[in-house]
């Protein structure tokens, strides 16, 4: 019994079934609470917590009491109600075992209503057999979900926008979202009026002018230089090497490097200052 409880399955289960349970037992205190303030019998309370807790077998009332057993109508409106939103959390789920999270899922709820809606009502009656109506319904919704749930998708495959982390304090999250927005738009436009240089293209941008033919000695220093920052390249991580190497050996531009390395030129341009800046710390510390 002990290793049954202590597996994840059954924490998950129990852990469900104790939120239904605390959704009901809040349910079932507004009633009493507003029965005390109406100044309702206590039979009258006592009937409406019990039909909060076990509604769904209420068949009804037979000499003003409350009767119990199977009702068809009762099951049927809790499985419409609650359909939806169980697919809902299917598609929440099933996003989560493929390692993401899928924050959209109520837009994408919305957006499949909206369009199964109103697509059944622009059919008019008697125009194609209804079972026809109930699939195009059906196939529209799904399609409208998709389109709204492949936008994020979409912003994070060919824009690599991260996704949001649930295990970071969701205001912590937004906040710094727009103080990094606000710190690279001030950035941006302190460097614009600094360095008119900045309006040329990006790759332009970082570019040094070629150097005038050195001296033996000077290549003899250049190539201890270059040995020494050899040595640097290969202490970085290897996203940086790998960086390096496109850049300054295979001669990349950054949109190439971008494309092969899957991450916008943006990024490719913060991580090479980000290199750059270890490989100097890492010269300042040998000094």
């Amino acid at each position: 019994m002990n290793n049954l409880l202590k597996k994840d399955g059954t924490k998950k289960l129990l852990a469900s079934l104790l939120s239904i349970f605390i959704g009901l037992t809040v349910g079932a205190l507004v009633v009493v609470i507003v029965g005390i303030i109406k100044g309702m019998p206590i039979n009258g309370i006592w009937d409406g917590v019990r039909i909060i807790y076990m509604g769904i077998l209420s068949t009804g009332r037979a000499d003003g009491a409350l009767t119990w057993g199977y009702n068809s109508t009762s099951w049927g409106n809790m499985l419409f109600r609650a359909t939806p939103l169980i697919m809902t959390g299917l598609s929440v789920a099933i996003a989560n075992k493929t390692g993401l999270f899928n924050i959209g899922a109520p837009g994408q709820y919305l957006m499949g209503t909206m369009a199964s809606l109103m697509i059944a009502l622009s059919i008019p009656a008697g125009t194609m057999p209804g079972f026809l109506v109930w699939l195009l319904a059906f196939l529209g919704g799904m399609l409208a979900g998709a389109a709204w749930g492949a936008i994020p998708g979409v912003l994070k495959a060919f824009l690599n926008i991260n996704r949001y982390n649930p295990d970071y304090d969701f205001g912590a999250w937004i906040c710094t979202i727009a103080k990094n927005t606000f710190v690279d738009f001030n950035r941006s436009r302190r460097s614009k009026a600094l360095n008119p240089d900045n309006n040329l293209p990006l790759d332009s941008r970082y570019d040094s002018t070629q150097a005038p033919t050195p001296t033996p000695e000077e290549s003899i220093i250049n190539d201890q230089r270059r040995a020494q920052i050899d040595r640097y390249i290969a202490m970085l991580p290897e996203d940086y090497r790998r960086l390096f190497t496109l850049r300054f050996i295979d001669e990349y531009t950054y949109e190439e490097i971008a494309d092969a390395m899957g991450i916008t030129t943006a990024m490719v341009a913060m991580r090479l200052l980000r290199a750059k800046k270890k490989l100097k710390k890492m010269y300042d510390d040998e000094k």
